[in-house]
């Protein structure tokens, strides 16, 4: 039988930050001859790629926000909000410089609104089947194509309150689909990690858009309505070609 001496730490105290310093106690048979002394602490090493302390794993690289499509999609639909903006006012003041009636407009604004509660049950289903990308773009064509036709028929001085009411749901319709598509597609642009950001600027579009009042109010009263159509039409035409 021979004593077995196996290391055991008696002590430690500050000779560095990676030193401490240790003795022998005898335990069993086949024995190590050592002595006390001190020793270097070496910090495990790990394969590339693999962590030390599972419960902290390394944390993947937060991928960019502003990327090729979620760019366009931004700047796409704030020329599009604006263009609406720009329109919708305009549309608003001529149809009571027309009708001078509180009543008709009320009806033109219900004819307008009526189109976001049945359009995204009825699009919803579609366009699960429907490039959402192709489809934003092919709805700010026909966007564009709406506020021309709008800007022909007044500038040749034909105005119906029936046919502005037919144009109304028209419009109304493509914006509720619009919408949908819109905040369907928005998500999937957004890449892992960014969506506070995204949506932050998201939600500045909007506010944004209320500084084309203004100007769709001094448009209305210098040029007219039919150039404030033009106007809309070619910034709905410049969003589908982003």
């Amino acid at each position: 039988m021979y004593p077995l001496y196996v290391p055991f730490i008696s002590l430690i105290y500050p000779l560095s930050s990676d030193h401490f310093c240790y003795s022998y106690i005898p335990v069993s048979r086949k024995g190590l001859r050592t002595s006390a002394g001190c020793a270097k602490l070496i910090p495990a090493t790990k394969p590339d790629g693999a962590d030390t302390d599972p419960r902290h794993p390394k944390e993947a690289p937060m991928k960019k926000l502003w990327t090729r499509d979620f760019t366009i999609l931004t700047f796409g639909s704030v020329v599009s909000v604006f263009g609406n903006t720009l329109s919708g006012f305009a549309i608003n003041l001529m149809v009571l410089d027309y009708s001078n009636s509180v009543f008709l407009f009320i009806l033109y604004m219900v004819i307008y609104n009526i189109p976001k509660i049945l359009t995204p049950i009825l699009t919803g289903p579609l366009l699960d089947s429907f490039s959402r990308r192709k489809t934003i773009y092919a709805l700010d064509y026909c966007s564009a194509a709406l506020y021309l036709a709008l800007f022909f028929i007044l500038s040749g001085g034909y105005f119906s309150y029936l046919f502005l009411l037919v144009m109304s749901l028209a419009l109304g319709t493509v914006d509720s689909a619009y919408l949908v598509a819109y905040e369907s597609l928005y998500p999937v642009l957004v890449a892992e990690g960014n969506f506070r950001k995204a949506y932050s600027v998201s939600s500045m579009i909007m506010p944004l858009s209320a500084a084309m009042l203004p100007i769709a109010t001094l448009l209305y009263e210098r040029v007219g309505v039919g150039p404030v159509f033009m106007a809309s039409a070619a910034a709905f035409f410049v969003a589908a070609c982003l």
